[in-house]
């Protein structure tokens, strides 16, 4: 159970990732754009659709960013009734992804104690 609630916010995170690179390119075209149009003479009632249809779609993307991020925190909110350490260690592995000897020193003890951290976390 605790596995799989973390496996998810992987999941979630990686989404937030792809989330972030659309955002990124979005925003980097609406500047090319708006340097472009703003070189063009002002005429009282134009818009430019296009730009308007990107900045709709970047407030779409940045409220599903925000949606994603939620969800994430509520499941990290709920396994945070673990142990410390186990809490830590199954955080690391799954959620960061690190390895086994990465998380023995991040948190301060050996690889075999960890592996005893995360059997504690899904004995929960």
């Amino acid at each position: 159970m605790v596995i799989s609630k973390l496996d998810e916010a992987k999941r979630l995170k990686f989404q937030i990732k792809l989330l972030d690179e659309k955002i990124k390119e979005l925003k980097n075209s609406l500047e090319i754009q708006g340097i472009k149009y703003s070189d063009l003479p002002k005429i009282e009632g134009f818009k430019n659709n296009l730009i308007e249809l990107q900045i709709e779609r970047l407030l779409e993307l940045e409220a599903k960013k925000y949606s994603l991020q939620i969800k994430i925190d509520e499941v990290l909110e709920g396994l945070s009734k673990l142990p410390e350490l186990s809490y830590k260690v199954v955080y690391y592995r799954h959620v960061e992804g690190l390895r086994w000897i990465d998380i023995s020193k991040k948190i301060g003890y050996s690889v075999s104690q960890c592996h005893r951290f995360y059997a504690l976390a899904q004995n929960f």
